[in-house]
């Protein structure tokens, strides 16, 4: 028998659910991830809270089809099929509050997924492997589904439709870039922090112990918007944030005073560098000229 030849081509490698999946494959017949949630936003907290808004999101996808227009308008049996599976899984509070908010969230997911679909796959080139179709990335796709999905997207009616929300989304010139937590994870991460000075600094003496001060708007608004270096997205967002910070009328501690006196040092001193750094350049593009000149 003869041998395989070994120049046969290497199947690609394609970034998908399977890490989820397995995560999800080691749990034991019945155990359940254990999770808590904010009583207030429903947020969950603790090391499985990414994998369960990861596994919502690859749920809405696989169970709902890509045609469905309207989230809202799935029936109640799907519902309760995609919900069992979710908290056979996770531990959930029995609310309804709880569960309508979670199937909002799941609803948005899977709109984000029918975009990204059609951005990549309809109106783009293809994924980063040369792939002009989705099936090799997400299995749960059928071939008649994804037929029908690209003729309406094609349709004249979506093709205005997305004009509008591309010349909606183009006004947004100061966009965050938090990760997939969002705001929720920023003012959890915030939070937890001043929560630890606030002990830190009582050092055992509960006299001292008092709930830290909340992050105010502008305070998150402008951390969501501040690079790992320190420096902020852009100059307009720094006067953008000014104009946040002086038409707020809400009284501010001492901590939140200081905090603005060290974000406006900070803008100041990243303006003083970057206007250094132009001259330079320019002096640069200046020497190099006159070096034409007399050669």
């Amino acid at each position: 028998m003869d041998k395989p030849s070994s120049s046969s081509p290497k199947k690609k490698k394609t970034r998908g659910v399977t890490a989820l999946l397995r995560f999800i494959a080691k749990l034991p017949d019945g155990e359940k991830y254990q999770i808590d949630f904010d009583p207030d936003t429903f947020q969950p907290i603790g090391q499985y809270a990414a994998k369960f808004k990861s596994y919502l999101s690859f749920i809405a996808r696989s169970k709902v089809s890509i045609n469905e227009k309207q989230w809202k308008k799935i029936s109640d049996k799907l519902k309760d099929v995609i919900w069992d599976d979710i908290t056979c899984k996770f531990t959930c509070p029995t609310d309804k509050e709880f569960r309508k908010h979670w199937f909002v969230y799941m609803g948005e997911r899977l709109k984000q997924f029918k975009t990204l679909l059609s951005n990549v796959y309809i109106f783009g080139k293809g994924d980063k492997h040369g792939n002009t179709t989705p099936f090799e990335k997400y299995k749960f796709i059928k071939e008649e589904d994804w037929d029908l999905f690209v003729q309406t997207r094609q349709k004249e009616d979506f093709q205005e439709k997305r004009l509008k929300g591309k010349t909606h989304a183009s006004k947004n010139i100061h966009p965050h870039i938090l990760s997939r937590g969002g705001y929720e994870k920023l003012r959890a991460t915030v939070m937890e922090e001043r929560r630890k000075k606030v002990i830190e600094e009582a050092k055992g003496d509960e006299s001292l112990m008092v709930d830290p001060p909340e992050l105010k708007r502008y305070e998150a608004w402008l951390m969501a918007r501040q690079k790992p270096s320190g420096n902020f997205t852009s100059e307009a967002t720094n006067l953008v944030a000014s104009k946040i910070i002086f038409t707020d009328t809400s009284s501010y501690e001492k901590e939140s005073i200081d905090h603005i006196r060290q974000l406006w040092a900070q803008f100041f001193l990243q303006k003083v560098e970057e206007q250094e750094n132009q001259e330079k350049k320019d002096l640069m593009t200046k020497q190099k000229r006159l070096k034409k000149t007399y050669i």
